[in-house]
């Protein structure tokens, strides 16, 4: 496995992130991998997404590359009143790590955790493939105070969005949810995903993420055959 760590200027944030990609080994042999981004929860970070489910064992056997993002608070959206993370992962990152990496141009996943769902649906809306792992749509489209304590800061987010969220806007779109049965069903009735494929792991995070990734690396595989 091939690991980088890097911190680039990004135009769309007006500051400097950092972001972790993993690449398989079978780069030496000139393959070309899909990438998977993979967004982490509001009251997370990069590290802490790296170490869910043996990623990096994953990403080698399922030979696709997969980059963690930090998001800092931002749920991984454009933001009413800041920086566009939504545009920065699909229209900056992902275009420099296919001209810098041995990675597939326009073969992009997605895959969100806790509030990371958030931005991974945003993506999904896009035509991206998407995987959310146990998604935590109600409680922060609802304002939870305990996540956001100061209002301008849920409204720098949020504010002027709400038309994202109709269950009418996700009639077209298809993925994967996986997680405890909680999480999952309050998400697929809030936006009426009920033609999403479900994924039922109530103790193990990492088997979450592992059966998530396990689903959108081989619909990422299909659509490359096509």
């Amino acid at each position: 496995m091939i690991v980088v760590d890097a911190r680039v200027h990004a135009k769309y944030l007006n500051f400097t992130n950092a972001y972790t990609l993993f690449i398989p080994e079978a780069m030496a042999d000139g393959k070309r991998f899909p990438l998977v981004l993979c967004l982490h929860d509001l009251e997370k970070d990069r590290w802490r997404c790296m170490q869910k489910g043996n990623l990096e064992e994953l990403a080698e056997r399922l030979e696709v590359a997969l980059v963690m993002p930090d998001g800092r608070r931002s749920c991984f959206l454009n933001m009413a009143h800041g920086p566009r993370w939504n545009d920065y992962l699909l229209q900056e990152l992902a275009v420099q790590l296919c001209n810098t990496f041995p990675i597939e141009s326009g073969n992009v996943g997605v895959i969100g955790a806790g509030t990371g769902a958030l931005g991974a649906l945003a993506l999904a809306g896009q035509g991206i493939p998407c995987v959310l792992v146990e998604p935590e749509i109600r409680d922060i489209e609802g304002r939870d105070s305990r996540r956001w304590p100061r209002e301008a800061e849920w409204r720098g987010v949020f504010e002027g969005r709400r038309e994202d969220w109709k269950p009418s806007y996700w009639q077209d779109v298809y993925g994967v949810i996986a997680g405890g049965e909680v999480a999952v069903n309050r998400t697929e009735e809030l936006l009426e995903l009920f033609h999403w494929k479900k994924l039922y792991y109530e103790d193990s995070s990492g088997e979450q993420w592992a059966a998530g990734l396990t689903e959108l690396a081989g619909r990422m595989g299909k659509e490359r055959k096509v």
